[in-house]
């Protein structure tokens, strides 16, 4: 999997594209070349799939805290949160993946970070979870990402919740089949509702009828 790890600017990128060899496009490298002597840190290696998963953290709670702000300021001024539409959209389609980009090629990371991380989350009866990595075309097995069950999350104001939960239904029951949620296979949607409904405790009672 080529990456752009380390590159600045436009023309690193088009010389990437030119050149076989140049920077992401080189092999991974196993042990850090001397002079560097990795003994003074707690690990001798990076782990690109940490950081992939670091990476989506952020971004994710970027987007909670924005909507937190935002709900809180339009109930505080309004009574409600009807003008919320574009960052709740914007919202759902993070979290749902359907702008992510495809991985062309496997990446592995640390054996340890993998089990470790996919051990942390909650499982459906199956054996399910929102942290199953897949690692050969995309990050994660079940494209929700598994923050749903974060604090953040839980800490956002009921009303806004209700509105998630509303049009994340719609979407992964197949009521909105519109062209920006494409990407979500029948499988994928019915994999996703499931393990929400076994492990989101706050589901309104429509999602298990």
């Amino acid at each position: 999997q080529t990456h752009r790890g380390n590159l600045i600017g436009a023309e690193a990128f088009a010389r990437q594209e030119r050149e076989p060899n140049f920077a992401g496009n080189k092999p991974t490298l196993v042990d850090l070349p001397p002079p560097f002597d990795p003994n003074r840190y707690p690990a001798a290696t990076s782990d690109i799939v940490a950081l992939m998963v670091l990476e989506h953290q952020v971004h994710m709670h970027n987007f909670l805290t924005r909507l937190n702000y935002e709900a809180t300021m339009q109930l505080q001024a309004y009574g409600h949160c009807n003008y919320i539409k574009s960052p709740l959209e914007a919202f759902l389609r993070y979290l749902l993946f359907t702008e992510e980009a495809p991985l062309t090629a496997p990446v592995r990371g640390s054996d340890e970070f993998a089990k470790a991380f996919e051990a942390a989350g909650p499982r459906d009866p199956q054996g399910r979870s929102l942290r199953q990595l897949d690692l050969k075309t995309r990050l994660f097995k079940y494209p929700c990402s598994f923050l749903i069950h974060s604090e953040s999350f839980q800490a956002l104001p009921a009303e806004l919740k209700a509105r998630i939960y509303q049009r994340l239904w719609s979407i992964l029951s197949g009521e909105d089949s519109g062209p920006t949620w494409q990407r979500l296979t029948a499988a994928d949607r019915k994999a996703i509702r499931e393990i929400l409904i076994s492990t989101q405790p706050d589901l309104p009672s429509y999602w298990k009828l």
